[in-house]
């Protein structure tokens, strides 16, 4: 879908950022943060895996070790759950 016209402002863009287990199409997201233009977080929320122990190689680029999200709920049921974002 193309927007003709529309003014970027604070309160029609905004970012995702998704941290996951890996890059393949089995990857869980792990963390979900969404952040207006000024950088200010307007959704963060941490999930578990459900399909990963662990994930060495993406703990060293996103600092989310299994610890840290064990017990979580996770993004698949978060989103069942509330009906989407």
């Amino acid at each position: 879908m193309v927007i003709k016209n529309l003014e970027v402002n604070s309160t029609n863009v905004v970012f995702l950022k998704l941290e996951t287990t890996g890059l393949d199409s089995s990857a869980d997201v792990l963390r979900c943060t969404i952040l207006n233009l000024e950088s200010e977080i307007l959704y963060d929320e941490f999930f578990s895996s459900p399909n990963h122990k662990k994930w060495p190689e993406a703990q060293e680029i996103n600092n989310i070790s299994p610890g840290q999200v064990v017990g979580l709920p996770t993004f698949e049921g978060k989103k069942r759950k509330s009906g989407g974002f």
